[in-house]
């Protein structure tokens, strides 16, 4: 025997497709009228088969109807009247696009039409040469590095806090005891209820250091996880399904954000990296050149020539650039 849900499922898609009797639509209305959320769906369902049925109002029976240009004319239409609607694609140019836009806009909990429009509709971040702030609507903030994308759904913060990342972040995560935030990434999922961290994607590795606070940090392979206090950082590396919990040693692991940076004792390999992540450039080291130089100087919003004039008077160091890419061709040290 059916439960009450798939029940009301059943009475919203005949009536959406017009095929409801008289005590059905009664009793649908009856339901509707004690759950207003789904009214409220229900009723956004109605307008873009309404709409459908305007577009298509002389054309459903034409043999000849091109179905993926006339869709798009639909969407146009729609787009006129400042109605969201979700996009369908469909093979048979007939009366059965009505019915297969109404069997779609069916969901367990509600409606696909408002999966489109509220739930699983994206907020996208993507960034290029520049980093970007984001404040979510919890107030949290997000410090997006060069390069990185970051998407939630635009009903965030009212059933749960889900972001999704790729590439590098810096998170300032907004308390709250009710609803942990969560960010997903391609191997990994980190949970916190309220603290600071960082978090770096790449093919080969998710990386996470705690600022202040905990984070639990779980592998998706595995499903395994680990607590990670302040100072700790977490590594899940590509095709491994260990977990690597570790302090944390450097100091500039979100100099990107920052732009201080602080070298102590740090030979040239590990400071030419560290340039590389805080200025999203290009920089190699001739074969052959020495790379034992050691470096201990502090920046602090400098740039990228500044730092380099320095370390080309501290090391008696030599470069040229070509393009886009700058190459080390000779230390002193």
């Amino acid at each position: 025997m059916k439960d009450d849900n798939n029940i009301f499922k059943d009475l919203i898609t005949k009536s959406l497709v017009g095929e409801a009797t008289v005590a059905e639509e009664n009793q649908l209305q009856e339901w509707l009228a004690t759950n207003p959320e789904d009214k409220k769906d229900f009723e956004e369902s109605k307008r873009v088969i309404e709409l459908t049925d305007q577009h298509y109002a002389t054309g459903l029976e034409n043999p000849s109807l091109n179905v993926d240009n006339e869709w798009q004319v639909f969407l146009e239409t729609v787009e006129s009247k400042k109605t969201k609607v979700v996009p369908l694609t469909t093979a048979q140019p007939n009366r059965w696009l009505k019915i297969a836009a109404g069997l779609l806009l069916i969901v367990a909990s509600g409606f696909i039409i408002n999966f489109f429009l509220t739930r699983n509709s994206l907020v996208e971040y993507q960034t290029a040469d520049e980093k970007q702030e984001i404040i979510l609507p919890d107030q949290s903030k997000v410090t997006l590095n060069r390069n990185s994308s970051l998407s939630y759904r635009r009903d965030y913060g009212k059933k749960d806090r889900k972001v999704k990342l790729k590439g590098e972040a810096f998170f300032e995560v907004t308390h709250n005891e009710a609803q942990a935030f969560i960010i997903n990434t391609t191997n990994a999922q980190i949970r916190v209820l309220g603290t600071s961290f960082n978090v770096h994607t790449s093919e080969k590795e998710t990386e996470v250091v705690v600022a202040t606070g905990m984070v639990k940090f779980t592998n998706k392979a595995t499903n395994k996880g680990i607590i990670l206090k302040a100072g700790n950082k977490g590594q899940i590396r590509a095709k491994a399904d260990e977990l690597i919990l570790t302090e944390n040693h450097n100091m500039n692991y979100d100099s990107w954000k920052t732009g201080k940076i602080v070298f102590d004792e740090n030979n040239l390999t590990d400071v030419l990296n560290t340039l590389k992540s805080v200025y999203g450039t290009s920089i190699e080291i001739e074969s052959g050149v020495n790379q034992d130089c050691e470096v201990t100087v502090t920046f602090d919003q400098q740039s990228l020539d500044a730092v380099l004039n320095v370390l080309k008077s501290t090391l008696n160091l030599t470069y040229e650039t070509k393009g886009n890419k700058i190459i080390i061709t000779d230390t002193g040290c």
